[in-house]
């Protein structure tokens, strides 16, 4: 199916309603779907091939099916899990009976080495969905992170010479709802100036190889952590105190626009900002889906330059909340395009249309005059993109795709909820989150619940051969009253009459936009 740029996006209701197929909820469920397609099956036993060449040879079995099984059943530390696991389950995975715990932790732990395993055998799944949804899965995405608590604390550490008079061995630890609702305040001001420097209040983190733990200098006192790929991030309170800490990671998804479910999945250390670790997001978006995505909406955590310029030299368009900067407090009206990020005409200064856009060999625009104040008006004119990256966009902000996107973002935040209640993935709850440390284990995790997620849409889609279980159809997603509001102001701030020297000098417009009727 071709789309243009500018077409409204759709989506798929009911496609993620696992619920109205209770025999999903069956741990082996996903199993016997992988066993029943075996392309799948033999790719995700290759990729995830743990077998040496030295040694006693392993007992027969995949743990990789097993780990499925694990993941499905919603369980989150290994134990629990293991002693209440019937014989049926480990012979469907190929065990002749259930093995010893220690086996199934030190066999379940090294799977984090082939993680990526499973995440490519989801991009098959998803990329086949891709096929028979006609482009529409992948096109649009949804980037959002979330909080994913480890099994550790911080722990006062403080040596003898550091003339520290802490009492408290913990420092305050925020509940995930807080360090969440802090960092989205935080997100409305201007980044760092420095996108690589430690987050504000963390003073130093040491981290020897030899030593089982990592120290972190937080408000003038260390502390130290055993989870070593965890990073720490402190917040501030009203009065612009650092008041607490968030110690953990971030877990953030690139979510699939038609159908709800993500496509990707990258855990980084909360230490890292979020668009530092957007360039990875991205990629494994990329590779999963099999192609490009036309748009990616996000909000203010990701709207800065780099993120803006890094999307429009991929051919993507940013669909993202302004956001100020140390040098840009708000929006401004250029000679050459507008506050919005419309190009104006080079000859007139007049409103343009779009026309089309270009990846290669470097970003660039083109458009055409809709003032029509001279003969060359006529003429398709064009612009690149590095003039303003985060104004230039391949998709307009006054096209209704762009408002549909951008009203619909918050709807998808619940995926987060759900994956923790299905999966146990992005855990932010002590009930919920993993026993075993480490961000190679929550990644794992990640993976794995892609796999089971694209398996029941496929399924629920009738995309494996089966018959359709949804009975809903596609639907095109609307603008709200978003869109209205923003053609009304540009009309109010005269933004839809020339302005600028070209407009000056034909005397067809002011040098910088007059709203009506101002003196």
């Amino acid at each position: 199916m071709t789309h243009s740029r500018n077409t409204l996006p759709k989506s798929l209701p009911g496609a993620t309603e696992f619920s109205e197929q209770p025999e999903m909820a069956d741990p082996l469920w996903a199993v016997r779907k992988l066993k029943q397609n075996p392309q799948w099956l033999d790719e995700l036993l290759t990729e995830t091939k743990l077998d040496r060449n030295w040694g006693r040879p392993r007992i027969e079995g995949s743990w990789a099916l097993m780990y499925i099984a694990f993941v499905t059943s919603g369980r989150s530390d290994i134990e629990p899990w293991w002693g209440c696991t019937p014989e049926s389950t480990w012979h469907e995975c190929g065990f002749a009976s259930r093995p010893c715990y220690q086996t199934v932790w030190n066999r379940f732990s090294e799977l984090e080495l082939v993680a990526g395993g499973f995440a490519t055998v989801a991009g098959k799944l998803i990329q086949k969905a891709r096929h028979h949804s006609g482009g529409e899965v992948g096109r649009d995405l949804h980037v959002d992170g979330t909080e994913a608590e480890t099994n550790a604390r911080l722990v006062h550490d403080c040596r003898s010479n550091d003339n520290c008079a802490r009492q408290s061995r913990f420092p305050k630890r925020m509940h995930a709802d807080e360090a969440r609702a802090a960092r989205h305040r935080d997100d409305a001001e201007a980044p760092p100036e420095d996108p690589d420097a430690l987050p504000e209040g963390v003073e130093a983190i040491e981290d020897e190889a030899a030593l089982p733990y990592k120290r972190i200098k937080l408000k003038g006192c260390w502390y130290r952590t055993f989870d070593k790929t965890a990073g720490v991030r402190t917040y501030r309170d009203a009065a612009g105190n650092v008041k607490s800490s968030w110690h953990g990671f971030y877990n953030l998804k690139a979510t699939d626009h038609y159908t709800g479910a993500p496509v990707a999945i990258v855990v980084c250390s909360a230490t890292e900002q979020e668009y530092n670790a957007y360039p990875d997001v991205l990629e494994s978006s990329i590779k999963a889906i099999g192609g490009t995505p036309r748009s990616v909406v996000a909000d203010r955590g990701l709207s800065v330059g780099n993120v803006f310029e890094l999307n429009t030299r991929t051919g993507i368009a940013s669909v993202m909340p302004f956001r100020k900067s140390r040098h840009v407090q708000r929006r401004e009206d250029k000679e050459h395009f507008d506050r919005h990020g419309i190009p104006r005409c080079k000859k007139c200064g007049g409103l343009t249309r779009y026309v089309r856009f270009a990846a290669e060999p470097s970003p660039r625009l083109w458009f055409r005059c809709l003032e029509g104040a001279t003969p060359e008006c006529a003429r398709d004119q064009s612009i690149a993109c590095s003039n303003g990256w985060k104004s230039l966009l391949p998709l307009w902000r006054t096209e209704p795709a762009y408002f549909a996107l951008k009203d619909s973002h918050s709807l998808y935040e619940r995926v987060h909820n759900l994956w923790r209640t299905r999966y146990r993935v992005g855990a932010a709850t002590h009930e919920m989150r993993p026993k075993r440390r480490g961000l190679g284990w929550q990644q794992l995790r990640a993976n794995a619940a892609l796999i089971v997620e694209w398996l029941r849409i496929l399924d629920r889609e009738g995309w494996m051969g089966s018959a359709r279980r949804n009975r809903n159809s596609p639907l095109n997603d609307l603008p709200g009253l978003g869109l209205g509001s923003l053609l009304g102001f540009r009309l109010r701030q005269g933004l839809n009459i020339p302005y600028g020297p070209k407009a000056v000098a034909l005397g067809v417009g002011p040098l910088r936009p007059v709203p009506p009727g101002s003196s």
